[in-house]
């Protein structure tokens, strides 16, 4: 039996960047749990991957949708 943590199925990786400090100010009150008079753990970093995940789901849509469907070729 192991003990400790178990790993992720696909492991985070750390992204670092810059925001607009009223830009971060409203992330924050928005993310805020009154119970704890903090920002919900993990709350930002579930956030930004969500908003990730369906930007990509949405780039790879309309790629497909923009990709020129192969036509059959003619049967002789």
């Amino acid at each position: 039996m192991t003990r400790g943590r178990k790993l992720h199925a696909d492991p985070p990786v750390p992204v670092f960047t810059s925001l607009p400090q009223s830009l971060a100010a409203k992330v924050e009150l928005l993310l805020f749990d009154p119970v704890t008079n903090k920002p919900k753990y993990g709350g930002r970093s579930k956030l930004i991957e969500q908003l990730l995940r369906e930007w990509v789901e949405r780039q790879q849509l309309s790629a497909a949708e923009s990709s020129p469907v192969p036509l059959e070729s003619p049967t002789p």
